[in-house]
């Protein structure tokens, strides 16, 4: 065989087989016909394989030879040039089979025994202490080593915390997005399509990375065939999912489908990494089979129904806060893969919960499936329909079962699931899920979907596993679920309050938390303009008329009576309105204050503060002149702007016995119009007469508390400005309110020389009013700039007239820096707060402060930290109570006020839940 160890050996043994052929062919022939030629032919062949198989035999014992002198040098050279062991060549390769670290570990460690004279001269050198020493004459030959078995590329882990993060600080989370998944296809491509050291070169993605990647990819992250829209996103405080938020008014139905399949993959993705204990070894496989296991397993994550859901301190049990705000909080609680888009309603009187719930679209499942037995494959369209058909019903289960929960006495929990497309309106299923029945439920094998809807004869029809449209049966705003009551006038309710309630809310009755004055004119005019007849047809002022007089003659409400008579008078004389809107809004404000106070503020809009007193003041002067609106002996009139402010005025003033009359909002607003005007014209104390009745009218409103701290500062009165500040900044509940008196509570400070006190309120003023922000920075600026120059003079007096000075330093305010530099209109909070000192200035606002110093300063300048805990806890007992009542319009006031304090999911969701006036 050692004569096919070379490439000329082998043709050369090639060349020796043809020739043999040739000559057997010769011979042949030869012999068969007698051929003389063939017979040459033979001969030669014979010959020239004599000649090349002597010339190989030559050559083969020549290599012989020299193979033998190589491996009796091979063997001791190999370990004459091997490092000593402990050095840094002397470990195995990180490029080896295992196989090789093995058989190489035990080389550095101990001699070998099968060559005893490579070993003795290992040995010899470690004992001399130089591990490179040659022994003298010896030739170093480098041995020629086997190719080492290429290793796998080293794979990078997805963190999808960094990745979260990325996204929440960045303006365009889509490009940021695009820059992640844009990366890791990149090292795919590098991975899986080079070899050797290109390959190990490369960081290859782990298997929930190419997930990750995948995913995107197939919602279409790249696509350009719709537009996506502004995206911002958010992360869920409950379950720390994030959540893509359009910032667009509209959105195309193409485009939602797109941005909820992306949040989609962004929720799988972050379930893949936080559910395999070693997510090294997760493959692309197990991240799709473990969110097709999350999709058909939702319904698991639900306790049982018996086990309720925890109450918060001061909850009534069983009553309506508590019920909507679980529902709301488990709702926000729950782990899903899509987006949960629905509406509830609650009547827990009767035992009934509403859900309508926007069913996850087909189109926003998976792109791929995994098939057991076949594995990754591309969905049709007939599997995303069978996988939203399947996590409908479950959903349904799920929401029904966080219904019971909430509360004992609800025995029936409706879902109603429809798809609302660009063009149609579509209901899939709609169950009354039974609280005896449900009770049976496995909900952690909620597997065979058939047999665990058929005992509640749901209204849905399945065809191979696929649901299809059905009549919608149920309806948020049926009166089982929304009873109409719940939202009648609050000044013209009946109704008793529970003492519970009352106690809450400072009153007895219904009517008692009333503000507008103008609710039965507005109920009156309504009804008239369902039976006004047309401008075209006969008779038809005749008729106006009359039906005017018949809906207003024999009213309790004086002022009905007034306002049909006047009406009347206008139609007759041909004076009065025609079209029936403004029939209606003579009859509610044709009166001459309201008319006096909506011409004033037109003036008033115009720069006419002449003209708006001209129109106001004889009005007023009429009034106080025939004591209308005036305080008695058992009466008080009062003005509100919101609920929130009738219900806090019942805790904290009507407790003296006497009767509370609501006056009209056109005396506030004439009031308030003439205060203005008469501030412009350089009349203060005028004014400040008009700011007194401001007050004593609406002791709570903010514009009328605001308006008498302005006019008490242009009439010189300062301090008591401030006081009366302070008392409103006490009594402040909601974020604007509170923002302004900051704003306002801050020039104080300044102007007294307190510029840290002043720092304190300008943050708490932005904070609780971002929209405030560019006029602090304006001013923060205009204030700062001119201390230089009044400083600068303020030196220059000293230094003339040194003994002129006799207020104390600290009336002058403190001058150890200053900052006079102009900050853009457009910069932060903590841009104002910054700047660099300029010596003759006074100190300039800092560094932002941190609550705790914003609190402790103002705490030091007895100004107090607005919302204080009592008006905080008033606002929240009042809010159950108003809930637990259903006293529905109060309700939404309300909590509309702690939505404007903490956007919370919770908060907006039962919000939401109070729904609106359910149309007649």
């Amino acid at each position: 065989m050692a004569l096919f160890h070379s490439p000329t050996r082998r043709v050369l043994a090639s060349s020796i087989v043809v020739l043999a052929v040739v000559a057997a062919v010769g011979t042949i022939r030869a012999v068969a016909l007698g051929s003389v030629a063939w017979a040459l032919v033979a001969i030669v062949a014979c010959v020239a394989a004599a000649l090349v198989g002597a010339f190989a035999a030559a050559l083969g014992a020549r290599a012989q030879g020299a193979s033998t002198v190589t491996a009796a040098q091979g063997p001791a050279a190999a370990h004459v040039t091997k490092p000593a062991a402990g050095e840094k060549d002397a470990a195995p390769s990180a490029a080896a089979e295992p196989g090789d670290a093995a058989r190489q570990a035990p080389a550095t460690e101990a001699p070998r025994s099968s060559r005893p004279e490579a070993e003795d001269v290992t040995d010899a050198d470690a004992d001399t202490g130089d591990a490179d020493a040659t022994p003298a004459g010896s030739v170093e030959v480098v041995p020629v080593q086997a190719e080492a078995a290429p290793q796998a590329p080293a794979e990078s882990q997805l963190d999808f915390e960094s990745v979260a993060q990325r996204l929440l600080a960045s303006a365009d989370p889509v490009d940021e997005l695009k820059l992640v998944v844009g990366d890791i296809r990149t090292r795919m491509a590098q991975a899986d399509g080079e070899s050797g050291a290109a390959a190990q070169a490369t960081l290859s993605p782990s298997g929930i990375e190419r997930f990750f990647a995948r995913v995107l990819v197939e919602a279409g992250l790249f696509e350009k065939d719709v537009k996506l829209p502004r995206i911002g996103v958010t992360r869920s405080s409950r379950t720390g999912t994030l959540r893509l938020r359009v910032q667009d008014e509209q959105l195309s139905y193409l485009a939602r489908l797109r941005v909820l399949k992306l949040e989609a993959a962004l929720a799988a993705a972050q379930r893949a990494c936080a559910y395999f204990e070693e997510p090294q070894r997760a493959t692309v496989e197990d991240c799709y089979r473990l969110m097709q296991s999350l999709a058909n397993s939702i319904c698991a994550q639900s306790a049982p129904i018996n086990q309720p859901l925890d109450l918060e301190a001061g909850e009534l049990p069983d009553g309506e806060w508590a019920v909507r705000r679980s529902i709301a909080t488990a709702l926000e609680s729950l782990q899903l893969p899509y987006r949960l888009e629905q509406h509830f309603r609650t009547n827990v009187a009767d035992g009934n919960v509403v859900f309508q719930v926007a069913l996850t679209p087909e189109q926003v499942f998976p792109s791929s499936m995994l098939v057991d037995g076949i594995g990754l494959v591309h969905s049709s369209r007939e599997m995303r329909r069978k996988a939203a058909s399947a996590y409908a019903q479950r959903l349904a289960i799920l929401l029904a079962a966080t219904a019971f929960r909430s509360s004992r006495r609800i025995k029936h929990a409706w879902v109603v699931g429809t798809v609302d497309n660009a063009t149609t309106h579509r209901c899939y299923l709609c169950v009354d899920f039974d609280r005896w029945r449900f009770a049976r439920l496995d909900l952690a094998h909620v597997d065979d979907l058939r047999r665990v809807m058929r005992p509640f004869v749901p209204n849905m029809r399945v065809e191979d596993g696929i649901l299809r449209p059905v009549e919608q049966t149920a309806d948020l705003d049926e009166a089982r679920f929304s009873p109409a009551w719940r939202f009648m006038p609050v000044e013209l309710s009946s109704r008793r309050l529970p003492k519970e309630a009352a106690a809450a809310l400072g009153t007895q009755s219904v009517s008692g938390l009333g503000i507008e004055e103008a609710s039965d004119r507005q109920i009156v005019a309504g009804n008239i303009l369902l039976h006004l007849a047309d401008a075209g047809e006969k008779d038809a002022t005749q008729k106006n008329v009359r039906t005017v007089i018949d809906f207003t003659r024999d009213d309790p409400d004086p002022t009905v009576r007034d306002a049909g008579e006047r009406l009347v008078k206008a139609m007759v004389s041909g004076t009065g309105p025609t079209d029936p809107e403004a029939i209606g809004h003579e009859l509610v404000f044709g009166d001459p204050l309201s008319r006096a106070a909506e011409q004033g503020r037109d003036l008033l809009s115009k720069r006419d503060a002449a003209g708006a007193v001209a129109v106001l003041e004889p009005v007023l002067a009429h009034l106080d002149r025939t004591g209308a609106y005036a305080d008695g002996k058992g009466v008080v009139w009062r003005y509100f702007g919101s609920y929130v402010d009738r219900a806090l005025y019942n805790r904290k003033y009507a407790s003296d016995g006497r009767a509370l009359l609501l006056a009209p909002d056109s005396y506030f607003a004439a009031l308030f119009y003439a205060s203005v005007a008469q501030v412009m014209l350089r009349h203060p104390q005028k004014a400040l007469a008009h700011a007194h009745r401001l007050v004593e009218l609406a002791p709570l409103d903010n514009h009328a508390v605001l308006q008498l701290v302005r006019c008490l500062e242009e009439c010189g009165k300062v301090d008591e400005a401030q006081d009366v500040l302070t008392g409103f900044l006490r009594d402040a509940h909601d974020p604007e309110s509170i923002g302004l008196g900051y704003y306002r509570m801050a020039s104080f400070m300044w102007n007294k020389g307190n510029v840290l006190a002043a720092q304190a309120c300008y943050q708490s003023a932005m904070s609780f009013m971002p929209s405030i922000t560019p006029i602090v920075v304006m001013e923060v600026a205009g204030l700062q700039q001119p201390q230089v120059t009044q400083v600068a003079t303020q030196e220059e007096q000293d230094d003339a007239e040194p003994e002129a000075d006799d207020e104390p330093a600290d009336d002058a305010g403190e001058k150890d820096g200053g900052s006079d530099a102009q900050a853009p209109a457009n910069v932060g909070p903590a841009q104002v707060m910054g700047g660099t000192p300029q010596q003759g200035a006074i100190r300039p606002l800092t560094q932002p402060l941190s609550q705790e110093e914003v609190e402790a300063t103002l705490g030091y300048h007895d100004i107090p930290v607005a919302p204080t805990p009592q008006v905080s806890q008033t606002v929240m007992e009042c809010t159950r109570a108003s809930v637990d009542a259903e006293v529905f319009p109060v309700a939404r006031n309300f909590v509309s006020v702690l939505a404007a304090f903490d956007q919370d999911d919770v908060t907006l969701d039962v919000m939401d839940s109070l729904g609106s006036e359910p149309d007649q």
